[in-house]
């Protein structure tokens, strides 16, 4: 139960500095004067903080939960049941957000522009690269991933 609480603790958290980054990331590009000249960049920005987002996460996450703290947690005895766990945890913690932000903001028809968790398709990028990203990272850290 404690390693729940951490494995959506760490998520959360990520989440939360990812999305400030990205609010702070997308105003400083509506004030640029890149402006009007690129309408996917807010689509990229959302996108690689949710690559880099997953990856904190999934580290963090793993490291928070590991039993032995002085060694690396992906080499530890259970790591890839570990990792497993917290992708899966990962994924039910984004579904729900999901589901959260659509009863509060998407089904009300409030205009958020590009920023996360207003902006529907923009939400929706962040969260599917979080999720990938965390399930590219176990099968890419994990040992018996790579045999």
């Amino acid at each position: 139960m404690l390693n729940l609480v951490k494995i959506v603790a760490a998520l959360l958290g990520c989440l939360v500095v990812a999305d400030i980054v990205g609010v702070i990331a997308c105003v400083v590009i509506d004030v640029a004067p890149l402006r009007f000249k690129s309408a996917p960049l807010p689509y990229v920005i959302w996108f690689v903080l949710g690559v880099f987002t997953g990856l904190f996460a999934y580290g963090a996450a793993g490291a928070w939960t590991a039993p032995d703290a002085d060694r690396e947690w992906t080499e530890q005895p259970g790591a890839a049941r570990r990792g497993m766990l917290i992708v899966a945890i990962g994924a039910l913690v984004l579904i729900a957000l999901g589901f959260l932000f659509h009863a509060l903001f998407w089904s009300r028809g409030v205009a958020g522009e590009y920023f996360v968790p207003d902006s529907a398709p923009h939400t929706i990028v962040f969260f599917a690269s979080v999720g990938a990203s965390m399930l590219l990272f176990h099968r890419l850290l994990m040992p018996a991933a790579r045999t």
